[in-house]
């Protein structure tokens, strides 16, 4: 398997930031929150979520080329502040191509934010669904859920509103699954049964209980797993009985909280 794990606390110069045949994904060290970059061999960034507040700007600095100010493809996972309250301050300081979303209902003045910006600058604006994938180069990105429109779609729990995406390279499977808790992992078991294996997962959100199901885990059999979540977190995350899961199957495991960004390197 050729992967370059770094973690960002081992970084002190910028070699990394020239071009290269890699795909690159760097889980940002954003606090409590997702905030995911992914950098294709032909060098187009996809940026998936924003965790909270302005962190993402910091990170995107530390990790994108000097003066580069370009996101070609932006996509929310589901509008819960820990995942979009960074993107706000991407759309006003970036030039961002195309957006993707669930289109949930959502009541919060952050996420309609997020939507004004974008019909502001009339971006392109698309409706996550299974039928439809996206690609850049030889790089595609899987849309596994949700399995239709969800646009206007009120929810009891938006976490399972949350898109779940395979992004696939050169037979490398990588499984993001923003907050997507049980009840929406057994709907993935059951339709993609035998087709959910992945190498690198990022955990469920966050590493709650909730999330990351021991049944999950056996089907998508991780060999990496990358848990973003903020030191000293108020819901303790990850939770004793996932880390428990991760370290019985043999997993390895990176977090934010303990080493900084973490790199992914794919060749």
């Amino acid at each position: 398997m050729a992967i370059l794990v770094i973690m960002g606390v081992l970084l002190g110069v910028h070699l990394w930031r020239l071009p290269h045949g890699d795909l690159v994904v760097d889980f940002l060290d954003i606090g409590q929150g997702d905030a995911i970059l992914i950098t294709t061999p032909d060098q187009h960034r996809i940026l998936i979520d924003g965790g909270p507040e302005q962190f993402v700007l910091e990170e995107l600095g530390e990790v994108l080329p000097f003066l580069h100010k370009k996101i070609d493809f932006m996509i929310l996972s589901h509008p819960h502040a820990d995942h979009m309250m960074g993107l706000v301050q991407v759309l006003q300081r970036y030039e961002v191509m195309t957006v993707l979303f669930t289109g949930v209902d959502y009541g919060s003045p952050i996420y309609d934010e997020f939507l004004k910006e974008i019909r502001l600058q009339e971006i392109p604006l698309y409706v996550a669904r299974s039928d439809q994938d996206w690609g850049f180069g030889e790089v595609e990105f899987d849309v596994l859920f949700p399995f239709e429109s969800m646009l206007g779609k009120k929810l009891d729990n938006v976490n399972n509103g949350s898109a779940v995406i395979m992004v696939q390279y050169r037979g490398h499977e990588i499984l993001l699954t923003g907050d997507a808790e049980h009840e929406v992992e057994e709907e993935l078991i059951k339709v993609y049964e035998g087709e959910l294996r992945a190498e690198i997962m990022k955990a469920g959100h966050h590493g709650s209980r909730t999330a990351s199901s021991g049944a999950f885990l056996e089907e998508v059999q991780p060999n990496i797993v990358v848990i973003q979540v903020g030191k000293d977190n108020q819901f303790e995350h990850p939770h004793p009985e996932i880390m428990g899961d991760l370290t019985r199957m043999g997993i390895t495991i990176y977090r934010n909280d303990l080493d900084g960004r973490v790199r992914l390197r794919l060749n």
